[in-house]
Protein backbone atom coordinates (compact mmCIF):
# COMPACT_ATOMS: atom_id res chain seq x y z
CA UNK A 1 0.00 0.00 0.00
CA UNK A 2 2.31 2.20 -0.41
CA UNK A 3 0.80 4.21 -3.82
CA UNK A 4 -2.01 4.46 -1.47
CA UNK A 5 -4.24 7.40 -1.79
CA UNK A 6 -5.49 9.60 1.22
CA UNK A 7 -8.95 8.38 0.93
CA UNK A 8 -7.34 4.75 2.10
CA UNK A 9 -5.95 6.46 5.17
CA UNK A 10 -9.05 7.89 5.86
CA UNK A 11 -10.74 4.64 5.75
CA UNK A 12 -8.66 2.67 8.12
CA UNK A 13 -8.95 5.29 10.15
CA UNK A 14 -12.81 5.00 10.01
CA UNK A 15 -12.47 1.06 10.69
CA UNK A 16 -10.88 1.82 14.02
CA UNK A 17 -13.16 4.42 15.02
CA UNK A 18 -16.06 1.57 14.12
CA UNK A 19 -14.58 -0.70 16.44
CA UNK A 20 -13.79 1.74 19.08
CA UNK A 21 -17.35 3.19 19.74
CA UNK A 22 -19.96 0.10 17.97
CA UNK A 23 -17.85 -2.76 18.52
CA UNK A 24 -20.92 -4.13 16.11
CA UNK A 25 -19.19 -7.59 14.98
CA UNK A 26 -21.30 -7.22 11.80
CA UNK A 27 -20.16 -3.41 10.94
CA UNK A 28 -16.55 -4.88 11.48
CA UNK A 29 -16.92 -7.71 9.64
CA UNK A 30 -18.08 -5.66 7.03
CA UNK A 31 -15.26 -3.19 7.04
CA UNK A 32 -12.86 -5.97 7.00
CA UNK A 33 -13.92 -6.89 3.54
CA UNK A 34 -13.72 -3.93 2.38
CA UNK A 35 -10.20 -3.39 3.92
CA UNK A 36 -9.35 -6.96 2.49
CA UNK A 37 -9.93 -5.80 -0.64
CA UNK A 38 -7.69 -2.64 -0.94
Amino acid sequence: MENAPKGDEIHSNAIAIDEELFNDSDLDEELGKLAVEE
